[in-house]
């Protein structure tokens, strides 16, 4: 698997993979029309039969690469994300209610794009410091946005995202990778009130698609209860996608269900 993501990764992606780790601390979900989710092995596959969709899809030839409901299996719930609807999908405006903008992370922007170690709030800290830094140097969305079309699929089981993004801002981003995997593979972060957290990050074996492919595992041990998250990034040119899946308490995605349905998105959204 190819280790660093070149190309095209824009804000829409970043904050979509972003809002698993956030689902996984447990936040609020990143969207309140969506309940709990899943995929089975038979949508992995495509050979699920046809599931509930409960939207019409987003218009235009960017959600026409989306999966379809279908491939999310017979019990899945799939609704579309407007494309002029705040949020991680548009990649501006919020993962929750106070919102993600371009200043940072938290009520205020507390910290964001340029920030390291040293300007975490008081009484805040992120082990190793090393971590920090690179999320910190992640990179900063375009101003000029680019087309976007996404989707939530949900069982009683998972959470599954899908968004596509394409626009000539995404040209050139980068995604440090291979950073992220040697920094923040093991991760405590301490709150102000003394709550502590583990994240670790791991990557999975998925196929490369596109000009670069990454997919990663995500787990959070929290005196809130243990969550998990996968995250898989496919980017071509101009284009982009993420699919991300978190679980319930005490359930795990399928790592290899995960990364098959990801050659399936990246086929249905026709990346080489």
């Amino acid at each position: 698997m190819r280790t660093s993501v070149r190309g095209s990764v824009s804000g829409a992606v970043l904050a979509a993979g972003a809002a698993v780790v956030l689902t996984a601390c447990g936040g609020q979900p990143a969207v309140d029309a969506a309940g709990p989710v899943g995929v089975s092995e038979a949508a992995a596959t495509g050979s699920a039969a046809p599931a509930t969709e409960t939207a019409e899809a987003p218009a235009g030839d960017l959600a026409a690469g989306l999966l379809p409901a279908s491939a999310f299996g017979p019990d899945a719930e799939v609704v579309a994300l407007p494309d002029d609807a705040p949020g991680w999908w548009s990649g501006r405006d919020g993962w929750d209610d106070d919102g993600w903008d371009d200043d940072g992370w938290g009520d205020d922007g507390w910290w964001g794009h340029g920030d390291g170690p040293e300007d975490l709030p008081e009484g805040m800290g992120v082990e190793p410091a090393a971590c920090a830094d690179v999320l910190a140097a992640l990179p900063e969305f375009p101003d000029d946005e680019p087309d976007v079309a996404g989707q939530i699929a949900t069982t009683d089981q998972l959470r599954t995202y899908q968004v596509l993004a394409d626009g000539p801002a995404l040209e050139g981003l980068q995604l440090p990778v291979d950073q992220l995997l040697q920094d923040c593979a093991e991760v405590t972060v301490t709150g102000p009130w003394g709550m502590t957290a583990t994240l670790s990050v791991t990557e999975l074996d998925a196929v490369d698609r596109g000009a670069a492919t990454t997919a990663l595992s995500v787990a959070v041990t929290s005196p809130a209860g243990d969550r998990s998250g996968l995250v898989g990034l496919v980017t071509q040119g101009s284009r982009a996608m993420v699919l991300a899946q978190t679980a319930e308490d005490g359930t795990t995605p399928d790592p290899a269900a995960f990364t098959a349905l990801l050659d399936q998105a990246a086929d249905a959204a026709s990346f080489d």
